[in-house]
């Protein structure tokens, strides 16, 4: 996939997947709570590449 979209374009690339944004069966209660906490650490990992531009 990146190869298809990037090429030759760049020397490098990552392909990164950020999970757990999914619940589970039985796991409503405390979702709100929780998915804020992952959106939080999501974005924190979604920086961390952009700072090294």
């Amino acid at each position: 996939m990146l190869t298809d979209r990037i090429g030759e374009r760049a020397r490098t690339s990552r392909f990164v997947v950020f999970g757990g944004s999914v619940l589970r069966d039985g796991e409503s209660a405390g979702a709100a709570e929780r998915w804020t906490a992952v959106k939080a650490e999501h974005l924190a990992r979604a920086a961390e590449p952009a700072r090294s531009i």
